[in-house]
């Protein structure tokens, strides 16, 4: 007679990859797992009760209406670091719709600077001093960009997906190269199945051969920054972080 054996979950299975729990935002408490930015007047993170943006669980991010508020949620602890040997994968499903054309300011993705100014006022893009690599819109752009950053090295890509308008998933891979260097790969589906960002030259957005070497660990999670002074809300449908162990 054979040994009967306790099944494994599927995490066990797959324990060689650190993932943070996929949070499908039935609910929300800041400092748990996620920690809230919303230190501006008028600035709030919530479970969304916006018909059509709550069944199955949304996060909403308000902004507020004032210019250059900000608000985000990221993970509490810093969990991802780029490595040698170490792929790594963040994945999110959201939606706005600008009050103000073109008005908002929101990235996603992981950063050692997730908090206050991780994007600069008036547009400016990206902080310019962060170990990361987000996919972002800025206050005057119609599109999505993405960076990769180490330190003060960094790399900016505009593609000619829209950003905003509905519903979009975006997400951003790590594929290590080498005990120094590693590649950056941006895909986005908004409607047609999950593809690589292409530039205004139909090229693939990849950033090659990054030198991660200084690379600091990071937050993941999803951030936005008013750009009017009529609130732009960004919801959140999920979001998903793993790593090789």
């Amino acid at each position: 007679m054979g040994v009967k054996l306790v099944d494994l979950p599927d995490w066990l299975e797959k324990r060689r990859t650190s993932f943070s729990p996929p949070d499908d935002f039935h609910w929300y408490v800041t400092a748990h797992n996620w920690t809230s930015l919303a230190a501006d007047s008028g600035t709030s993170v919530t479970i969304s009760t916006a018909t059509g943006l709550a069944a199955g669980g949304w996060l909403l991010l308000t902004p507020g209406t004032t210019d250059n508020n900000e608000v985000a949620a990221y993970s509490t602890n810093k969990v991802t670091l780029f490595a040698a040997d170490k792929p790594a994968l963040f994945e999110t499903r959201i939606n706005f719709t600008e009050a103000n054309t073109s008005a908002m300011n929101c990235c996603v993705g992981w950063a050692s600077a997730f908090g206050a100014n991780l994007m600069v006022d008036d547009g400016a893009g990206m902080a310019t001093n962060f170990s990361g690599a987000m996919i972002f819109k800025v206050d005057g752009g119609t599109v999505w960009k993405c960076i990769s950053s180490i330190g003060t090295t960094q790399t900016v890509s505009t593609s000619t997906v829209t950003a905003g308008g509905g519903t979009q998933v975006l997400r951003i891979e790590f594929h290590p190269l080498t005990s120094t260097t590693g590649d950056f790969v941006f895909l986005c589906d908004s409607g047609s199945g999950l593809k690589p960002f292409l530039d205004s030259n139909n090229r693939e957005i990849k950033h090659t051969a990054v030198t991660i070497t200084s690379a600091a660990t990071m937050n993941y999670g999803m951030y936005c920054k008013q750009g009017s002074t009529s609130a732009d809300l960004l919801y959140v449908d999920y979001a998903y972080n793993a790593q090789l162990h």
